[in-house]
């Protein structure tokens, strides 16, 4: 009989060759060995395919496929079509697990079956969980997925254990015409399909940190805008304020941090826009577009207070993609802007509002 691992681990590996044996050691040092591990070589020009080779010889739980450069999202699917295991984790090439995650998070679904299992991550090795000392989970519903999403906990797909079955049923893949955001639209239609199930009784979130994020990569899409950036994120607005309107309710505190986080991410993109050939006439086409619209209707319609709300309303395009910038590179400029429109705002309504730089 053909032995099936219990977890099947998921790396992209593209450009890797910094930090990926770092990687792959924290891998093979896990103290649960069930596991499989897909390393899908994406076209990565440097050395990173010999890396994975050496841990393959020695390891024949590491297993390394090669394919042409499509991003990671063509690299996840490609170990999504691989896996054969009750459950998948996706971890990238230049971030690390202690040697307990696998233990840690296998035994709170154990503990927990009928929960989708979350944990929180730190961009510090010293701020990772000292120990595999048994985690006590908060739980979340549908109401709180608005909160979990402004706390930065759905975006990413390497801090959730997914149910291979459930993916394959619902059909779930990595949209490869996406370069930001690909990992968010999985999590968010994973989660719907997850709530959706019979059975389902929502999130146990670990707050242990059990995931280091290296932030020193600057070969990382984090540290890279592209010009497709702001088409990329306007695309995402429109699925998110889909899914929070439909699937996930927002509650009445979350709604105005969640339009100004939208509407700060559209004017960084626009910023992008401009530094592109003809960048006026695309960030206009990105200001005017029917999702920014909508968007600006809602975000008007609560009275949020952001620096970005009235120009983008009126149409400024360039007043709109500088304070973008200034954004972006943490300018004291926008932050001058930031206040001074906030007082006036807080004159004219008469109440404060959350202060959401």
């Amino acid at each position: 009989m053909i032995h099936l691992p219990a977890v099947s681990i998921i790396i992209p590996v593209y450009r890797a060759e910094r930090f990926l044996s770092r990687c792959l050691r924290s891998v093979a040092a896990q103290t649960f060995t069930d596991w499989e591990c897909l390393l899908i070589d994406d076209g990565s020009p440097d050395q990173s395919a010999s890396i994975c080779r050496e841990f393959a010889a020695k390891d024949p739980r590491f297993l390394l496929f090669q394919q042409e450069n499509g991003g990671p999202g063509a690299a996840r699917n490609t170990g999504l079509r691989l896996a054969k295991g009750e459950f998948v984790l996706f971890l990238d090439s230049d971030d690390l697990w202690p040697p307990y995650f696998l233990q840690t998070v296998l035994q709170l679904q154990k503990e927990q079956p009928h929960r989708l299992v979350l944990w929180a991550y730190p961009d510090d090795k010293a701020g990772l969980a000292p120990s595999a000392a048994p985690v006590t989970p908060e739980f979340y519903g549908r109401k709180q997925m608005g909160r979990l999403f402004l706390d930065g906990f759905l975006y990413y797909v390497w801090n959730k254990l997914f149910r291979l079955d459930l993916v394959r049923t619902a059909n779930l893949a990595f949209q490869t015409d996406l370069r930001y955001g690909e990992d968010l639209t999985f999590c968010m239609e994973y989660i719907r399909h997850w709530f959706a199930a019979p059975g389902s009784e929502g999130v146990a979130f670990c707050h242990a940190p059990l995931y280091y994020y290296e932030t020193d990569n600057e070969a990382s899409i984090t540290y890279l805008y592209k010009p497709c950036y702001c088409e990329d994120e306007v695309r995402l607005t429109g699925r998110l304020l889909g899914w929070f309107s439909e699937d996930f309710p927002l509650q009445t505190p979350e709604q105005a941090p969640f339009f100004i986080h939208l509407l700060r991410t559209i004017a960084g993109g626009l910023s992008v826009d401009l530094a592109q050939p003809d960048g006026y006439a695309l960030a206009r086409r990105h200001l005017t577009c029917p999702t920014v619209q909508n968007l600006l209707a809602q975000a008007a319609g609560i009275n949020a207070y952001t620096p970005f709300l009235l120009p983008m309303r009126r149409g400024w395009v360039r007043l709109s993609a500088l304070l973008g910038r200034w954004r972006l590179s943490g300018s004291r400029w926008y932050h001058r802007v930031y206040w001074a429109g906030y007082h006036l705002h807080s004159l004219r309504t008469g109440k404060k509002s959350p202060v959401i730089l």
